[in-house]
């Protein structure tokens, strides 16, 4: 699971479609086209062709444009549910340390009003030296977005030194696409001063057809709720009566997008028991009760798999 889901399989499968909505909105702008005159399927292939015309500075500036999908994930869930600024920059730090890359001390302290990402994660999940620019573009545009008044981003060189790659005033310099593994700081001019909460996160992006996913979650929660979830499980059949379909139909409808009923299920439980220990639930036998996993054995294994981390990791970035 490492090397193919090096940040947990929710992440990846996210990156993936933000990846894919990113180069199709460019799409249009003028890209280049393969020697037949068509565009590329992959979407990575599209946006160098992208950044070849219109140069990484352009390519930033769209990827930050378009900041993040409305969708759920485990590490943008932990930070944009956090109950104040103080607790946002503790889930902040404590995810880039869960994944084993913490920070120099002397930044942590002359940086008291920044932010630091360390995206060499991304690089691997896109395959591409364009991981780190995007990602730092879209995290500046969800820091932005959800209330952080982000005023420079600097790009910060393995061989040392930084770069104003964006301020809020305009006049920046040139992005360093072939250092990968630069350190970009965001820094902002002040906390937000109150929590800013995110709502409708969605997990339809691990099909095709995001809405049915959206209304097999509803009715997913709403069984969870009601006896018909006999321990915790609800089947096919179950979610389908529920849908007003037949079980073979709804099989076969996911089937075509690209996802079955079993892996659905297995995200639906696993952002249960994220949002109850958001919540502050810690007992993890409860937690895999309540959100319909066997025991805690099953939860531990699908969280690992889903997120990178175990249940326990998690809650430890959540109430760090």
């Amino acid at each position: 699971m490492g090397e193919e889901y090096p940040l947990g399989e929710l992440y990846t499968r996210f990156w993936a479609v933000w990846l894919e909505e990113l180069s199709g909105r460019l799409s249009g702008m003028a890209s280049p086209r393969d020697e037949e005159g068509e565009q590329a399927d992959d979407p990575i292939i599209r946006l160098m062709r992208f950044c070849e015309v219109h140069g990484p500075d352009r390519l930033f500036r769209e990827a930050y444009r378009l900041a993040v999908l409305p969708a759920f994930e485990p590490m943008s869930f932990a930070l944009l549910h956090a109950p104040d600024d103080k607790a946002f920059i503790n889930r902040w730090h404590g995810m880039l340390e869960m994944h084993g890359r913490r920070l120099p001390r002397d930044l942590i302290r002359r940086g008291e009003n920044c932010f630091y990402l360390l995206p060499a994660a991304s690089v691997q999940a896109s395959g591409s030296p364009l991981g780190p620019p995007i990602l730092a573009a879209a995290t500046l545009g969800l820091l932005n977005r959800h209330g952080w008044p982000i005023e420079t981003v600097w790009q910060m060189p393995e061989t040392g030194g930084r770069m104003a790659v964006w301020r809020r005033e305009g006049a920046v310099d040139q992005i360093d696409m072939a250092d990968t593994g630069s350190l970009w700081c965001f820094e902002y001019s002040a906390p937000r001063g109150i929590a800013q909460h995110v709502t409708g996160q969605s997990l339809g992006y691990l099909a095709q057809n995001g809405r049915l996913v959206k209304r097999l979650e509803d009715h997913w929660y709403a069984l969870m709720k009601s006896e018909a979830a006999l321990g915790g499980h609800i089947s096919l059949e179950q979610i389908a009566t529920a849908a007003g379909r037949s079980a073979r139909s709804l099989s076969r409808e996911l089937s075509l997008s690209g996802v079955t009923w079993r892996d659905l299920a297995r995200g639906f439980r696993f952002r249960a028991a994220c949002s109850f220990m958001a919540g502050g639930m810690e007992c993890q036998e409860e937690i895999a009760f309540e959100a319909g996993f066997s025991d805690r054995h099953h939860m531990a294994r699908d969280f690992k798999r889903m997120s990178a981390m175990s249940p326990g990791d998690y809650f430890s970035v959540l109430w760090r």
